[in-house]
C-alpha cells in the first residue's frame, strides 16, 4: 500500500540561462543599425564563439588601424576568458568598435530561459523548434 506523505518533497525548479547576443553599428548622424539577428545562446562558450565570428567580419571590413584592436581582442586568450566568467556569472559583456563614422557594439546579456523564450529570436544552428 502507497504511503501518504505529509509534507511534499521541496520541488526544484532549476532555470536555465540564456544569453541573448546582439551586435548594432551606430553612426555618427545618431542612426542605429542592427548588424545581424539576435542570437539566443544556450551557454558563455558558444556566445563567445559568436562574438569570435562577428568580430573576425567586422574586422575584415575595415582599413588596418581599425582592424587592428578587434585582432587583438581575437587573440587576447585572458580577455576572452574574462567574458566568460561574467557571462557565467550572469553579468553582461560588451566589446565595442569604433572607427571614424561607425562605432560596432557587439553585446551579450544573460537572461532566464522564459524572457529568451518570448523573445523568439533563435540561431540557424539551434535547428528546429
Amino acid at each position: 500500500m502507497l504511503e501518504l506523505l505529509e509534507q511534499p518533497p521541496p520541488c526544484r525548479i532549476r532555470t536555465r540561462q540564456r544569453i541573448v547576443c546582439e551586435a548594432v553599428a551606430y553612426t555618427v548622424n545618431g542612426r542605429s543599425i542592427p548588424l545581424v539577428q539576435p542570437y539566443n545562446a544556450p551557454s558563455p562558450r558558444l556566445v563567445l564563439r559568436w562574438m569570435r565570428e562577428l568580430a573576425r567580419n567586422i574586422a575584415d571590413q575595415q582599413d588596418r588601424p581599425y582592424a587592428a584592436p578587434v585582432w587583438h581582442w581575437l587573440r587576447d586568450e585572458d580577455e576572452q576568458q574574462r567574458a566568460q566568467s561574467l557571462l557565467a556569472a550572469g553579468q553582461p559583456y560588451t566589446f565595442t568598435v569604433p572607427t571614424d563614422d561607425t562605432t560596432y557594439v557587439v553585446s551579450a546579456s544573460p537572461v532566464r530561459a522564459a524572457l529568451a523564450a518570448s523573445l523568439n529570436t533563435r540561431h540557424p544552428a539551434d535547428g528546429p523548434r
